[in-house]
């Protein structure tokens, strides 16, 4: 099971935009200050708590929102690598001083997962440079077309892909048949 952590306060959207891409590739399991749902086929955990927890996993992945407000009292855990917007000064900022590995999601070359396209109904996520997997494996460059069953936010669609890919799967065999 991988564990994703959302740091800082997120909209109520990004956790439900998340869900959907990951469950592409297994079951999504939610904690939250409100709730927790389990399910057994549960391939992610995705846990968003108003306080930072104490993680006891050797590794896993940080989402940081695309509003940064509130980030100052989250340090990434060792082992974790963090998703963050590119076009969120201070969340990069925080990354660098902690020296946390950072996978940058955005419109610019310089960003790792970025939108070749997206239009109605369907989007096409690049990974612009080699990837290692939190196991250690390396992921080459590459398109990933991705047919959309309904909206959803750039950031959301580029940090879910970038999860899939941190976690080692594959998101162009699962997501050839399925939509997001």
């Amino acid at each position: 099971m991988t564990a994703i952590m959302l740091c800082g306060r997120q909209d109520r959207a990004l956790p439900r935009e998340l869900s959907r891409v990951l469950s592409v590739c297994g079951g999504v399991c939610l904690d939250t200050d409100e709730e927790i749902s389990v399910k057994p086929e549960c391939r992610f955990l995705l846990v968003q708590k108003d306080r930072p927890p104490r993680w006891r996993t050797q590794a896993g992945v940080c989402v940081l929102p695309p509003d940064t407000g509130g980030l100052h009292r989250w340090q990434v855990p060792a082992g974790f690598v963090a998703v963050a917007p590119s076009d969120a000064p201070a969340a990069l900022r925080m990354l660098e001083r902690q020296g946390a590995p950072a996978v940058a999601c955005g419109m610019s070359a310089a960003d790792t997962v970025t939108l070749s396209s997206i239009h109605e109904g369907r989007a096409v996520v690049c990974l612009q440079r080699v990837l290692t997997t939190l196991s250690g494996e390396k992921v080459e460059p590459g398109d990933y077309p991705i047919g959309l069953a309904a909206p959803i936010s750039p950031y959301g669609l580029m940090a879910g892909i970038a999860i899939l890919l941190l976690a080692g799967e594959d998101p162009a065999a699962a997501l050839t048949s399925a939509m997001v």
